[in-house]
């Protein structure tokens, strides 16, 4: 018998040699390999899970010999529905969580801020005063959160009619109140009435006014029947110019007189007689103030120089520091045309300042014209020895500020100002030119 020889593969031990081998007497039997036949069907040999492969094998159906491996794919997660873990807030987020319905695996997710829902209306928080303001808010219908605040405005007063509480006069306020009618308010308002003020009937007169004395005047108030009594200021005499009704001579008087035409009073200088020295200069004096229209005034110039000079120096009238020039620099007939112009100078500044008093034009010619507009800045018309003596001390300071004297007073040897000052007087002019000239010249008034 022919002897088959088989190789066995060691890869494929499973596939068994089925043959006889014969040895002479004896024979071995050897199965013969098996013609595999699939059973036809997947064996799973191990399950896929969600997140796993398993495996499946094909067996044959003879022998049962595994013909073919394969991977069975994951499963996969199968989500259930969402279960909410934390809710969301209308400001802060949520959490929700989802699990697998095969295994233990979930799968958490947050949820948004739902945001706020605002009221469509507010809340009054603090209601408006009258004098205070009030707050609203609006709200999150969801959380409650105030989402708004509005001021809501001062009220205001709501005040009720005024009633008059204290009737006003004539002379004193009255008042009225009135209150707010706001619920929780009880402010009261006050006003004043203010005083009517009399209403006064016409004036009366009670008393005339003359030249020198005030008059007075009254009136009837209508509605209290108070008076009012104002006194009528003296208007002061209404001067006509001065006549010269004798020329002063070395044996008699001169005389000059004016006539009030309201009152008819009468204004009379007398000067007396004068000194030869003096009157030696009368015509020539007369020329020069027909000059400058002040013919009326000769007898007062002529008592100007015998004031000053007394006739004996060549400036006869003093006048040179008048025209700007050093004393004593004037000739004496240029000294009394100086004289004449400077005396009708101050007149006419004393007419425009309405001074009639002439002793302020005499006491300006030893002062300067400043003196009539100090006269006039301390509220008079009239010359005093005490204005004469403030403008002469004025006007020393100033010269001792600007270091043109040594010291504010001097020694002057005069009776009347031993009597009225000590025997001195400031180092200014002469603020006792009135008194002295007042020697020879007299002002006196007379009534006809």
């Amino acid at each position: 018998m022919k002897t088959i020889r088989h190789t066995i593969i060691g890869t494929f031990a499973f596939l068994m040699l089925m043959t006889v081998i014969t040895f002479g007497s004896a024979s071995i039997k050897v199965k013969a390999a098996c013609s595999h036949k699939a059973i036809g069907k997947w064996q799973t040999t191990k399950n896929a899970t969600c997140d796993s492969y398993g495996t499946k094998v094909m067996k044959c159906k003879k022998c049962k010999s595994v013909l073919q491996t394969a991977k069975i794919e994951k499963l996969g997660h199968n989500w259930g529905a969402y279960q909410t873990t934390v809710a969301p807030t209308c400001t802060a987020k949520g959490t929700k969580i989802s699990r697998c319905t095969r295994c233990v695996a979930t799968r958490p997710a947050t949820i948004s801020a739902t945001g706020h829902n605002a009221s469509s209306s507010y809340i009054v928080t603090k209601k408006a005063t009258c004098t205070k303001e009030g707050t609203k808010v609006r709200k999150c219908t969801k959380c409650s959160t105030n989402l708004e605040t509005k001021i809501l405005p001062v009220l205001g007063h709501k005040y009720s009619a005024f009633k008059t509480t204290k009737k006003e006069t004539c002379t004193t306020d009255g008042k009225r109140t009135r209150k707010c009618q706001r619920s929780g308010c009880n402010k009261v308002h006050t006003e004043v009435i203010k005083k009517t003020g009399h209403n006064w009937g016409k004036y009366k007169t009670t008393k005339e006014v003359t030249c020198t004395a005030d008059g007075s005047k009254k009136r009837v108030c209508t509605a209290c029947k108070s008076t009012q009594t104002t006194k009528i200021a003296a208007k002061g005499h209404q001067w006509g110019a001065f006549k010269e009704t004798r020329s002063v001579s070395c044996e008699a008087n001169g005389y000059m007189s004016k006539i009030c035409s309201k009152c008819k009073l009468s204004e009379v200088i007398t000067v007396k007689a004068l000194p030869y020295e003096v009157i030696r200069y009368k015509e020539a004096m007369r020329k020069y103030a027909k000059n400058y229209n002040i013919s009326e005034y000769v007898n007062v110039l002529l008592a100007i120089m015998q004031q000053e000079s007394k006739g004996k120096r060549k400036d006869v009238m003093q006048s040179s520091e008048s025209a700007g020039l050093a004393r004593n620099t004037l000739g004496t007939q240029e000294s009394m045309e100086q004289g004449c112009k400077y005396f009708s100078e101050l007149l006419t500044i004393g007419k425009k300042y309405n001074v009639d008093d002439l002793k302020v034009i005499i006491q300006s010619y030893n002062f300067g014209p400043d003196y009539i507009e100090y006269v006039i800045d301390n509220g008079k018309k009239e010359h005093s020895y005490k204005l004469a003596k403030g403008f002469a001390k004025r006007e020393a300071q100033k010269k001792l500020d600007k270091g043109k004297i040594d010291k504010l007073e001097e020694n002057y040897n005069d009776p009347i100002a031993k009597e009225l000052n000590n025997g001195k007087r400031y180092a200014f002019g002469n603020m006792f030119y009135i008194q002295e000239i007042s020697r020879i010249l007299t002002i006196r008034l007379i009534n006809q």
